[in-house]
């Protein structure tokens, strides 16, 4: 399935929403607890469905990319 290892990371279940439109808005953010383990920028992907915000990821791009959950934990 696309995006399989983001939907890992997810508190609901991609089933919900197969068919149906998810935007995603994507922030550069400082003083993310990724901070106390990885150096330098951090990436929060936050998935909405009907402007409701439904789960999202954390990033580190410098590093492999793996999606973190929000919190920074995995």
């Amino acid at each position: 399935m696309p995006g399989e290892q983001e939907w890992h990371v997810q508190p609901v279940e991609p089933e919900e929403y197969i068919g149906k439109r998810l935007d995603r808005v994507r922030f550069v953010v400082g003083s993310h607890p990724l901070n106390s383990r990885l150096e330098g920028e951090i990436n929060v992907t936050v998935f909405l469905y009907e402007e409701e915000v439904i789960g999202g990821i954390s990033f580190a791009p410098d590093y492999d990319g793996a999606p973190y959950y929000l919190d920074s934990s995995y």
